[in-house]
Protein backbone atom coordinates (compact mmCIF):
# COMPACT_ATOMS: atom_id res chain seq x y z
CA UNK A 1 0.00 0.00 0.00
CA UNK A 2 1.78 3.05 -1.07
CA UNK A 3 1.34 6.03 1.41
CA UNK A 4 -0.74 9.12 0.61
CA UNK A 5 1.64 12.96 0.69
CA UNK A 6 0.41 13.66 4.11
CA UNK A 7 2.46 10.93 6.08
CA UNK A 8 4.89 11.17 2.62
CA UNK A 9 5.44 14.70 4.48
CA UNK A 10 6.25 13.45 7.58
CA UNK A 11 9.36 11.28 5.75
CA UNK A 12 7.43 8.11 6.84
CA UNK A 13 6.50 4.57 5.11
CA UNK A 14 5.36 1.09 5.37
CA UNK A 15 9.09 0.02 6.55
CA UNK A 16 8.23 2.40 9.78
CA UNK A 17 5.25 0.37 10.34
CA UNK A 18 5.80 -2.92 9.55
CA UNK A 19 8.71 -3.46 12.11
CA UNK A 20 6.80 -1.86 14.74
CA UNK A 21 3.48 -4.87 14.07
CA UNK A 22 6.77 -7.26 13.94
CA UNK A 23 7.66 -6.21 17.11
CA UNK A 24 4.10 -6.49 18.69
CA UNK A 25 3.39 -9.63 17.09
CA UNK A 26 7.35 -11.21 18.35
CA UNK A 27 6.51 -10.38 21.90
CA UNK A 28 4.97 -13.61 23.43
CA UNK A 29 2.27 -11.29 25.08
CA UNK A 30 1.07 -10.15 21.96
CA UNK A 31 2.15 -6.66 22.78
CA UNK A 32 0.49 -4.45 25.11
CA UNK A 33 -1.15 -1.25 24.09
CA UNK A 34 -0.57 1.03 27.33
CA UNK A 35 2.87 -0.13 28.07
CA UNK A 36 3.78 0.51 24.31
CA UNK A 37 4.04 2.83 21.36
CA UNK A 38 5.31 3.21 17.84
CA UNK A 39 8.80 3.87 17.78
CA UNK A 40 8.37 6.92 15.29
CA UNK A 41 11.84 9.07 14.22
CA UNK A 42 12.08 11.84 15.99
CA UNK A 43 11.80 14.11 12.68
CA UNK A 44 8.44 12.83 12.07
CA UNK A 45 7.65 13.86 15.44
CA UNK A 46 8.41 17.32 15.11
CA UNK A 47 7.32 17.37 11.49
CA UNK A 48 3.79 16.25 13.25
CA UNK A 49 3.54 18.64 16.09
CA UNK A 50 3.69 21.50 12.74
CA UNK A 51 0.66 20.07 10.99
CA UNK A 52 -3.04 21.45 11.42
CA UNK A 53 -5.36 19.52 13.37
CA UNK A 54 -6.92 17.78 9.94
CA UNK A 55 -3.79 17.18 8.39
CA UNK A 56 -2.94 14.95 12.02
CA UNK A 57 -6.43 12.94 11.66
CA UNK A 58 -5.26 12.22 7.61
CA UNK A 59 -1.78 11.20 8.88
CA UNK A 60 -3.55 9.20 11.81
CA UNK A 61 -5.98 7.33 9.14
CA UNK A 62 -3.42 6.83 6.52
CA UNK A 63 -1.21 4.64 9.20
CA UNK A 64 -4.20 3.15 10.16
CA UNK A 65 -5.14 2.05 7.09
CA UNK A 66 -0.99 0.94 5.91
CA UNK A 67 -1.22 -0.78 9.52
CA UNK A 68 -4.29 -3.00 8.98
CA UNK A 69 -3.34 -3.73 5.51
CA UNK A 70 0.07 -4.56 6.45
CA UNK A 71 -1.30 -7.34 9.23
CA UNK A 72 -4.01 -8.41 7.26
CA UNK A 73 -2.24 -9.24 3.80
CA UNK A 74 -1.98 -13.01 3.12
CA UNK A 75 1.58 -12.88 3.11
CA UNK A 76 1.93 -12.11 6.36
CA UNK A 77 -0.73 -14.22 8.11
CA UNK A 78 0.77 -17.36 6.06
CA UNK A 79 4.00 -16.59 7.49
CA UNK A 80 2.43 -16.56 10.94
CA UNK A 81 0.25 -19.21 10.45
CA UNK A 82 3.41 -21.79 9.60
CA UNK A 83 5.15 -20.76 12.70
CA UNK A 84 2.45 -20.83 15.20
CA UNK A 85 1.98 -24.52 13.77
CA UNK A 86 5.62 -25.36 14.04
CA UNK A 87 6.04 -23.85 17.47
CA UNK A 88 2.71 -24.56 19.25
CA UNK A 89 0.97 -27.12 17.12
CA UNK A 90 -2.03 -25.08 17.12
CA UNK A 91 -3.91 -23.74 14.38
CA UNK A 92 -7.09 -22.22 12.78
CA UNK A 93 -10.49 -23.99 12.97
CA UNK A 94 -12.63 -21.14 12.81
CA UNK A 95 -14.15 -21.56 16.16
CA UNK A 96 -15.24 -18.05 18.07
CA UNK A 97 -13.09 -18.31 21.95
CA UNK A 98 -13.47 -15.27 24.41
CA UNK A 99 -9.99 -14.06 25.11
CA UNK A 100 -8.77 -13.12 28.68
CA UNK A 101 -9.98 -9.38 28.14
CA UNK A 102 -13.91 -10.74 27.12
CA UNK A 103 -13.91 -13.35 30.51
CA UNK A 104 -12.78 -10.81 32.85
CA UNK A 105 -16.08 -8.93 31.80
CA UNK A 106 -18.29 -12.21 32.62
CA UNK A 107 -20.57 -12.59 35.47
CA UNK A 108 -18.45 -14.72 38.16
CA UNK A 109 -20.75 -18.09 37.26
CA UNK A 110 -19.99 -17.57 33.68
CA UNK A 111 -16.33 -16.54 33.95
CA UNK A 112 -15.63 -19.79 36.08
CA UNK A 113 -17.15 -22.12 33.48
CA UNK A 114 -15.55 -20.42 30.58
CA UNK A 115 -12.21 -20.48 32.56
CA UNK A 116 -12.55 -24.14 33.48
CA UNK A 117 -13.52 -24.93 29.69
CA UNK A 118 -10.03 -22.57 28.35
CA UNK A 119 -8.06 -25.02 31.18
CA UNK A 120 -9.79 -28.20 29.81
CA UNK A 121 -9.13 -27.60 26.41
CA UNK A 122 -5.66 -26.25 26.58
CA UNK A 123 -4.95 -30.01 28.58
CA UNK A 124 -6.06 -31.55 25.61
CA UNK A 125 -4.54 -29.48 23.02
CA UNK A 126 -0.75 -30.48 24.96
CA UNK A 127 -1.96 -34.05 23.89
CA UNK A 128 -3.09 -33.64 20.44
CA UNK A 129 0.02 -31.80 19.33
CA UNK A 130 2.66 -33.97 20.65
CA UNK A 131 3.65 -35.06 17.31
CA UNK A 132 5.47 -38.65 17.99
CA UNK A 133 3.35 -41.17 19.42
CA UNK A 134 6.10 -43.18 20.90
CA UNK A 135 7.34 -40.10 22.96
CA UNK A 136 3.42 -39.58 24.17
CA UNK A 137 3.47 -43.30 25.20
CA UNK A 138 6.14 -43.55 27.11
CA UNK A 139 5.34 -40.46 28.83
CA UNK A 140 1.73 -42.20 29.81
CA UNK A 141 4.27 -45.20 31.25
CA UNK A 142 5.86 -42.43 33.21
CA UNK A 143 2.08 -41.36 34.82
CA UNK A 144 1.41 -44.56 35.55
CA UNK A 145 3.71 -45.81 37.40
CA UNK A 146 3.78 -42.52 39.26
CA UNK A 147 -0.27 -43.01 39.73
CA UNK A 148 0.33 -46.74 40.81
CA UNK A 149 2.66 -45.37 43.73
CA UNK A 150 0.41 -42.50 44.59
CA UNK A 151 -2.85 -45.40 44.78
CA UNK A 152 -0.48 -47.44 47.25
CA UNK A 153 0.98 -44.93 49.68
CA UNK A 154 -2.18 -42.00 49.24
CA UNK A 155 -4.96 -43.77 48.42
CA UNK A 156 -7.27 -40.93 49.90
CA UNK A 157 -5.92 -38.37 47.43
CA UNK A 158 -7.68 -36.14 45.53
CA UNK A 159 -8.17 -36.76 42.33
CA UNK A 160 -8.63 -40.51 43.49
CA UNK A 161 -5.15 -42.08 42.39
CA UNK A 162 -7.01 -45.53 41.29
CA UNK A 163 -9.00 -44.04 39.09
CA UNK A 164 -6.15 -42.13 37.26
CA UNK A 165 -4.75 -45.65 37.56
CA UNK A 166 -7.62 -47.43 35.72
CA UNK A 167 -7.77 -44.62 32.94
CA UNK A 168 -3.98 -44.69 32.00
CA UNK A 169 -4.00 -48.39 31.86
CA UNK A 170 -7.05 -48.11 29.35
CA UNK A 171 -5.19 -45.75 27.01
CA UNK A 172 -1.92 -48.11 27.15
CA UNK A 173 -4.35 -50.70 26.05
CA UNK A 174 -5.64 -49.53 23.23
CA UNK A 175 -3.57 -50.81 20.29
CA UNK A 176 -0.85 -48.75 18.70
CA UNK A 177 -2.18 -48.54 15.18
CA UNK A 178 -5.08 -46.74 16.66
CA UNK A 179 -3.70 -43.57 17.45
CA UNK A 180 -6.94 -41.21 17.56
CA UNK A 181 -8.35 -43.33 19.96
CA UNK A 182 -5.17 -43.49 22.18
CA UNK A 183 -5.00 -39.94 21.77
CA UNK A 184 -8.35 -39.68 22.83
CA UNK A 185 -8.27 -41.52 25.86
CA UNK A 186 -4.63 -40.50 27.21
CA UNK A 187 -6.29 -36.54 27.08
CA UNK A 188 -9.34 -37.87 29.38
CA UNK A 189 -6.89 -39.45 31.85
CA UNK A 190 -4.66 -36.02 31.84
CA UNK A 191 -7.75 -33.92 32.74
CA UNK A 192 -8.91 -35.72 35.15
CA UNK A 193 -5.84 -36.09 36.87
CA UNK A 194 -5.91 -32.31 36.53
CA UNK A 195 -9.39 -32.75 38.90
CA UNK A 196 -11.76 -31.52 35.98
CA UNK A 197 -14.70 -34.11 36.08
CA UNK A 198 -14.81 -35.80 32.30
CA UNK A 199 -18.23 -37.12 32.32
CA UNK A 200 -19.69 -36.18 28.80
CA UNK A 201 -16.74 -34.31 27.97
CA UNK A 202 -15.72 -34.22 23.65
CA UNK A 203 -12.45 -34.42 23.58
CA UNK A 204 -11.99 -33.81 19.65
CA UNK A 205 -14.26 -30.55 20.02
CA UNK A 206 -11.75 -29.85 23.20
CA UNK A 207 -8.68 -30.47 21.09
CA UNK A 208 -9.86 -27.78 18.26
CA UNK A 209 -10.88 -25.58 20.94
CA UNK A 210 -7.11 -25.81 22.70
CA UNK A 211 -5.94 -24.87 19.30
CA UNK A 212 -7.52 -22.00 19.01
CA UNK A 213 -7.16 -20.70 22.10
CA UNK A 214 -3.41 -21.21 21.18
CA UNK A 215 -3.57 -19.18 18.12
CA UNK A 216 -5.71 -16.25 18.76
CA UNK A 217 -3.35 -15.43 21.43
CA UNK A 218 0.18 -15.69 19.25
CA UNK A 219 -1.83 -14.86 15.80
CA UNK A 220 -2.18 -11.40 14.59
CA UNK A 221 -5.92 -11.47 14.02
CA UNK A 222 -6.16 -12.41 17.57
CA UNK A 223 -3.43 -10.43 19.01
CA UNK A 224 -4.99 -7.26 16.92
CA UNK A 225 -8.35 -7.96 18.48
CA UNK A 226 -7.23 -7.68 21.76
CA UNK A 227 -5.16 -5.07 21.35
CA UNK A 228 -8.16 -3.18 19.69
CA UNK A 229 -10.27 -3.50 22.61
CA UNK A 230 -7.21 -2.63 25.34
CA UNK A 231 -6.86 0.42 22.60
CA UNK A 232 -10.52 1.95 22.79
CA UNK A 233 -10.31 1.58 26.84
CA UNK A 234 -7.13 2.88 26.76
CA UNK A 235 -8.38 6.04 25.04
CA UNK A 236 -11.60 6.67 27.00
CA UNK A 237 -9.25 7.28 30.15
CA UNK A 238 -6.68 10.00 28.66
CA UNK A 239 -7.08 13.21 29.79
CA UNK A 240 -6.49 15.74 26.94
CA UNK A 241 -7.15 18.95 28.87
CA UNK A 242 -4.37 17.79 31.48
CA UNK A 243 -1.34 20.61 32.23
CA UNK A 244 1.73 19.91 31.28
CA UNK A 245 4.84 22.16 32.71
CA UNK A 246 8.65 21.85 32.02
CA UNK A 247 11.03 19.75 33.80
CA UNK A 248 14.66 19.85 32.36
CA UNK A 249 14.54 19.00 28.58
CA UNK A 250 10.85 16.99 29.29
CA UNK A 251 7.59 18.06 29.91
CA UNK A 252 6.10 16.46 32.40
CA UNK A 253 2.31 16.36 34.08
CA UNK A 254 1.62 18.79 36.46
CA UNK A 255 -0.64 16.37 38.31
CA UNK A 256 1.57 13.72 39.56
CA UNK A 257 -1.12 10.67 39.03
CA UNK A 258 -1.23 11.45 35.05
CA UNK A 259 2.17 11.29 35.05
CA UNK A 260 2.82 8.03 36.48
CA UNK A 261 -0.02 7.06 33.19
CA UNK A 262 1.01 4.34 31.13
CA UNK A 263 3.48 4.87 28.41
CA UNK A 264 0.62 4.46 25.55
CA UNK A 265 -2.09 6.90 27.27
CA UNK A 266 1.01 9.73 27.25
CA UNK A 267 1.40 8.77 23.36
CA UNK A 268 -2.37 9.38 23.00
CA UNK A 269 -2.22 12.70 24.99
CA UNK A 270 0.84 13.54 22.72
CA UNK A 271 -1.04 12.48 19.16
CA UNK A 272 -4.03 14.96 20.76
CA UNK A 273 -7.68 14.11 21.05
CA UNK A 274 -8.85 14.71 17.25
CA UNK A 275 -6.27 12.38 15.98
CA UNK A 276 -7.39 9.65 18.77
CA UNK A 277 -10.98 10.08 18.28
CA UNK A 278 -10.62 9.44 14.60
CA UNK A 279 -8.08 6.29 15.63
CA UNK A 280 -10.88 5.05 18.37
CA UNK A 281 -13.73 5.09 15.63
CA UNK A 282 -11.17 2.96 13.49
CA UNK A 283 -10.42 0.62 15.64
CA UNK A 284 -14.29 0.15 16.27
CA UNK A 285 -15.19 -0.30 12.90
CA UNK A 286 -11.86 -2.85 12.27
CA UNK A 287 -13.19 -4.95 15.48
CA UNK A 288 -16.44 -4.99 14.34
CA UNK A 289 -14.93 -6.87 10.97
CA UNK A 290 -13.53 -9.57 13.18
CA UNK A 291 -14.85 -12.86 14.12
Amino acid sequence: MALQPTLADLKLDNRHIENFILSQLNMNSGGDSENSSPGIPKPAVELYKAMSEQAKVAAVQQVLAATKSIVMSGSLLASQDKSIANQYGAKDYGLKMPNKAEIAKMPAAAQSKAMLRLKTARIVHDVYRQEFVDSLRKGVEMDLRGAKFQAQRMPNEKPDPQAKVTLLEAALAVPQNNEAEFRRKVAEAKVFAAGIPTDGLDIEQLAKEGSQAIYNQYSPKGKIKAGLAQFIALAAKVNFTATTVAKGERQVFTNPAIERAPKGAKFLYRLGKGPTDAAVVFAKAWLAELP
